[in-house]
């Protein structure tokens, strides 16, 4: 089974969701399984060459690689991602079986009520965000 470079996108918008090195029925599939994401996939070497995700996305009306204007991404945004994924790796403190004590956990959700009272539209920049402290 011959694998090349998929480049797996948004067929809406061009933003690049991954890269991977997959056979060309392993790649078809898993867009079969991710059309909820708008997700499709064409080769790497179909596009030019090493592709970056991360600056690059799909044009789509020419299929062609063109650089992402990073920064029309909204900075409330970004701030929401970070606290959001924040509060994903701190959801295990408060299971009802998990092993904090009470007071541990009393400790944990009160980090998490800060997290979400954080006022995201009043900062210009994510470096500008005054962070709660977790318990240690």
């Amino acid at each position: 089974m011959k694998t090349k470079n998929h480049v797996f996108y948004n067929n809406q918008t061009g933003e690049i969701y991954f890269i991977k090195k997959l056979s060309h029925a392993q790649a078809e599939n898993n867009c079969r399984l991710n059309r909820n994401f708008n997700m499709s996939c064409m080769l790497e070497s179909a596009l030019g060459g090493i592709v970056n995700k991360t600056t690059q996305k799909i044009n789509l009306s020419t299929m062609t690689l063109e650089d992402r204007t990073i920064s029309t991404v909204p900075v409330s945004y970004r701030i929401r991602q970070k606290r959001n994924s924040l509060l994903n790796t701190s959801d295990w403190t408060q299971v009802p079986d998990g092993p904090l004590t009470d007071a541990k956990k009393a400790e944990w959700a009160t980090y998490r009520q800060a997290l979400r009272d954080l006022d995201i539209d009043s900062y210009s920049s994510v470096k500008s965000v005054v962070w709660p402290t977790p318990p240690a």
